[in-house]
């Protein structure tokens, strides 16, 4: 955990309480899916296999209690291996840096505009040959399985403008299913036009 005035403290632990869920909106239900997705894309094949295979009945049954001990035990250990934030850690942005600027210039919630950053990332990874086209069409099935949107107008000078300003600005893009590598350069207008209807 991270302050405002930006001193680092290690969690001592993680509390989950499951029944949390049953006060959630399906909207607010979908912005979590973007965020367990993302997390099993970057770290952990079997929990995205698992979450794939259920994709059919995923926004009419209640979530397993195991998926989000899963993601939450792959963002502790990527958390845990790089506590300031220097390198590794940096995985856990994807789908944010397009997805900040999507957030804020189409004032979209922040687990759909992760959803389209990550959508963004995978296609411009297939282009440029660091991740197989199957993984990449599972990735945004599954997206859109959660009942997230794959697809948006962006208009390009807004979306410059914020990433220009975000620090989180360094792509991240996958290399499979469970594999990502993370400060890489991708043109803007390539990323946008990954996600144009």
């Amino acid at each position: 955990m991270k302050n405002p005035i930006g001193t680092f403290y290690p969690a001592s632990q993680i509390l989950l309480d499951t029944r949390f869920f049953n006060t959630l909106q399906p909207a607010q239900m979908r912005d979590g899916m973007a965020e367990l997705v993302k997390t099993a894309v970057i770290g952990n094949k079997t929990l995205f296999n698992e979450i794939y295979k259920n994709r059919g009945s995923i926004q009419s049954k209640p979530l397993p209690e195991n998926w989000i001990i899963k993601a939450a035990k792959v963002k502790a250990k990527i958390v845990e291996a790089d506590f300031r934030e220097t390198g590794l850690r940096k995985i856990l942005n994807l789908g944010h840096t397009l997805g900040h600027a999507l957030e804020l210039s189409l004032g979209i919630s922040h687990g759909q505009a992760v959803a389209l950053g990550m959508v963004a990332a995978c296609r411009v990874a297939t282009a440029q040959g660091l991740c197989k086209e199957n993984d990449t069409n599972k990735i945004i099935n599954l997206i859109a399985a959660c009942g997230l949107e794959t697809t948006s107008r962006v208009n390009y000078k807004k979306a410059e403008k914020l990433i220009l300003n975000d620090k989180k600005a360094g792509w991240v893009l996958p290399l499979g299913i469970g594999a990502v590598i993370w400060d890489q350069e991708v043109d803007l207008q390539t990323a946008i036009d990954a996600i144009s209807p």
